[in-house]
């Protein structure tokens, strides 16, 4: 790792900024410990944390201005759906440390993205992806669907950090971004934690790449991104195969990413994205996800049956799945599996 540091450190000594000053300012940390706290204020850790709060708030500065402050603490769990995925969750006081960069860092991913990548910005968001793609499907013949080969898990840490450092002038933030990033391997050199704050922000930077280059370069006129799952609209079937083959390229070359195989139709077919299938004026949820609703949903109905769960538990499983389906035309879908359309 020194060697790394030594590596970024000689590159921008001179042109230093002072966002980690900003990041280590005790009423930043105090404003993240609030971040980090909200909606778990009950949680023993955090109780034990705020009973010495200003002794631990001074702790953790130092030890960031020292650079001897532990990250990597994680402890991980598995979740399986929609997919199987490993959560690996950091400490408390680590929790702090993210929500204090970002605080001072979200500025600078935000102005380096476009307007067409809707996951973890402010003002975008899942809605707001899907009514985009409509847009596109009603001006645009042709779609293709892409994602990333297990993107979280691919994430090279070296193209990572070069790509930071680009962003970010000032060597000591580096730093604290190395430490943060090399703390967690899937395979040598790669990989990024899904459950980190800073993680959501570091893939979403490291695809905004790929962004630039579709729209600035591929000059592709229709263009939806939600992290890795991204759609690219146009009018040619050629101009879509030839677009395809680029960006293929280009996320080999550049980011040592793959796709999966492309879904490519006609958009007046429907198009599968994001769990749904979105049409022109409407979206419905793709069969996939209509299967995955009525397992999840019967096995919480048994788990509260068998008094597994009591009402609350019940309640906080169910309530996002029935979010899920509520967000587009499931009128009939839910009458036949409730019996009511109002659920």
């Amino acid at each position: 790792m020194q060697k790394s540091k030594a590596m970024f450190r000689n590159t921008y000594m001179k042109r230093q900024g002072n966002m980690f000053d900003q990041i280590t300012d005790t009423n930043n940390l105090y404003s993240a410990f609030r971040k980090a706290s909200r909606g778990k204020r009950t949680k023993s850790v955090i109780i034990k944390f705020k009973q010495d709060l200003d002794a631990n708030i001074a702790k953790l500065r130092q030890e960031l201005i020292d650079g001897t402050v532990q990250i990597g603490k994680y402890y991980h769990f598995t979740v399986y759906e929609p997919k199987q995925r490993l959560i690996s969750c950091v400490s408390f006081p680590e929790r702090i440390i993210q929500h204090a960069i970002m605080n001072v860092c979200e500025p600078r991913f935000e102005k380096h993205q476009i307007a067409h990548s809707y996951a973890c910005r402010t003002g975008k968001g899942l809605d707001l992806a899907i009514a985009k793609a409509q847009w596109y499907s009603r001006h645009f013949a042709w779609f293709a669907k892409l994602d990333v080969r297990k993107y979280f898990d691919s994430v090279d840490h070296k193209i990572l950090i070069n790509l930071l450092a680009k962003l970010f002038k000032d060597h000591k933030l580096i730093d604290l971004f190395w430490k943060i990033i090399d703390s967690h391997h899937v395979t040598p050199g790669k990989g990024i934690p899904i459950g980190n704050l800073t993680s959501q922000h570091f893939a979403n930077y490291y695809l905004s790449v790929l962004d630039h280059f579709i729209k600035e370069q591929l000059r592709i006129p229709g263009l939806v991104r939600y992290m890795d799952d991204f759609l690219i609209f146009t009018n040619s079937k050629q101009k879509l195969f030839s677009a395809i083959k680029q960006i293929k390229h280009f996320l080999i070359k550049k980011l040592a990413l793959n796709l999966h195989d492309p879904v490519i139709n006609h958009t007046a077919n429907g198009i599968p994205f994001l769990g749904y299938q979105v049409q022109r004026y409407t979206f419905r949820l793709a069969q996939k996800s209509a299967r995955r609703f009525r397992k999840k949903f019967k096995q919480a109905e048994a788990k509260l049956r068998d008094m597994e769960w009591d009402q609350r538990d019940y309640v906080q499983h169910v309530q996002p799945l029935l979010a899920f389906i509520q967000r587009a035309d499931t009128t009939g879908f839910r009458e036949k599996l409730f019996g009511t359309k109002s659920i």
